[in-house]
C-alpha cells in the first residue's frame, strides 16, 4: 500500500462517522452467533493479512538497507534502496492494521456495520490492486528510461517498483478473496429484497 491508499481507506470511515443507518437491505438482520462468527473470521483475516504485509516489509527493510550499504553495483543499490524504502510505508501500514484489528476485538460486532465495513473493506483493497498495476508500469517504464539514458540507478528504482507492486498486487487481490469468504455468510442478509 503506498500513501495514497492509506488516505483512500481512511476516507470512507470518516464520511461514515460511528455506524450508519439501518438500511433496508439489511433485513432480516442474522442471528447474533452469525454476526459474531463473521466478526471474528474477518479479525482473523486482518490480522493475517497485517502479518503478511509485515513480515513483507520487514524482510525488505532488513535486504533492502543491508544491500543499500553492502552492494556497489549502482542498478542493484538502488534496487536494494527504493525496496527498503518502500517499505517503511507498508510497515507502517501493518503496524497500524494490527492495532487496529486489537481495537475491533475488544468491541462487541454491530450489525449493519459488520456488512459495511467488510464491503468497503474489500472495495479498498481491488482499488489497491489497480495501483498496484498503475506502480509496475511506472516500474517498467523507468527500468527502461533507464536503459534508454544509460542510468543503472533508473533501472534498479524500476525493478524495485516492479517487484514492490507485484507483491501488493498479488496481496491485494488475496485479501479481497479471503475476505469476501470470510464475509459469505453474511450474503443472504444484504441482498436487496425483491418487490
Amino acid at each position: 500500500m503506498s500513501p495514497f491508499s492509506l488516505t483512500v481507506w481512511l476516507l470512507p470511515s470518516l464520511a461514515w462517522g460511528e455506524e450508519p443507518e439501518l438500511d433496508p437491505r439489511f433485513s432480516p438482520a442474522p442471528p447474533p452467533a452469525l454476526v459474531a462468527e463473521v466478526a471474528a473470521s474477518q479479525r482473523l483475516v486482518d490480522r493475517r493479512g497485517m502479518v503478511t504485509l509485515g513480515s513483507w516489509a520487514t524482510a525488505n527493510l532488513i535486504a533492502g538497507t543491508a544491500g543499500a550499504l553492502l552492494i556497489d553495483d549502482p542498478r542493484a543499490q538502488a534496487f536494494a534502496q527504493g525496496s527498503a524504502a518502500w517499505n517503511v510505508v507498508n510497515l507502517g501500514l501493518a503496524a497500524g492494521g494490527l492495532a487496529a484489528a486489537h481495537r475491533d476485538a475488544e468491541r462487541a460486532p454491530s450489525w449493519p456495520a459488520l456488512a459495511l465495513d467488510g464491503s468497503r473493506d474489500r472495495g479498498v483493497f481491488l482499488l489497491n490492486a489497480g495501483l498496484d498495476v498503475g506502480y509496475m508500469a511506472a516500474g517498467l517504464w523507468l527500468r527502461e528510461r533507464g536503459a534508454r539514458v544509460g542510468r543503472p540507478e533508473l533501472q534498479g528504482y524500476g525493478d524495485a517498483l516492479v517487484a514492490q507492486g507485484g507483491f501488493l498486487f498479488v496481496f491485494d487481490l488475496s485479501m479481497v478473496v479471503v475476505k469476501a469468504r470470510a464475509d459469505g455468510p453474511l450474503a443472504p442478509y444484504v441482498v436487496a429484497p425483491t418487490p
